[in-house]
């Protein structure tokens, strides 16, 4: 009998009339259920907020500990540790076109896709604190720490 059953809803739901009409019947649930189903969203995401926290946070320790070779995360310019000051750099700076490519905004997609394609160093990747990454990227890609002329000079 459960065989029987199993075969005739493959059958009726392949059938575009049902389809249609229960994508009607969840339409009509949703409207008259509008706020019960937001409550429950956010009921479940407030108890999954601390988790989600938690989780990403882990994530980006392990990336950013693999890419600075150090237990804490180290910046490769400046050397601060802390896993919350340091973020991913593209050493080329070719970050924005890279994420493009791969259809990822940044943060933990990025770091997620990094931990999933086992650590790739194509473009080649560091770690930098975010004084360090944000000097590299308005002053033509050199950091005031490493640059000996210090190209900042013009302005003190």
């Amino acid at each position: 009998m459960r065989e029987d059953s199993k075969v005739r809803y493959q059958r009726i739901k392949n059938n575009p009339k049902f389809r249609k009409r229960r994508q009607l019947e969840s339409q009509r649930y949703r409207i008259k259920h509008k706020t019960q189903i937001v409550m429950q969203r956010e009921t479940r995401y407030s108890k999954e907020k601390d988790n989600i926290r938690k989780n990403n946070a882990e994530l980006k320790a392990d990336v950013l500990t693999h890419y600075s070779n150090h237990p804490n995360g180290i910046c490769a310019c400046c050397f601060i540790t802390g896993i919350i000051f340091l973020t991913i750099d593209h050493i080329d700076g070719n970050g924005n076109e890279h994420r493009r490519t791969l259809g990822l905004k940044g943060g933990t997609a990025f770091y997620r896709y990094l931990k999933s394609n086992n650590y790739p160093n194509n473009p080649p990747l560091q770690v930098l604190c975010y004084n360090c990454n944000n000097a590299k990227r308005i002053n033509d890609g050199y950091c005031p720490h490493l640059d000996e002329t210090n190209r900042f000079a013009q302005w003190t």
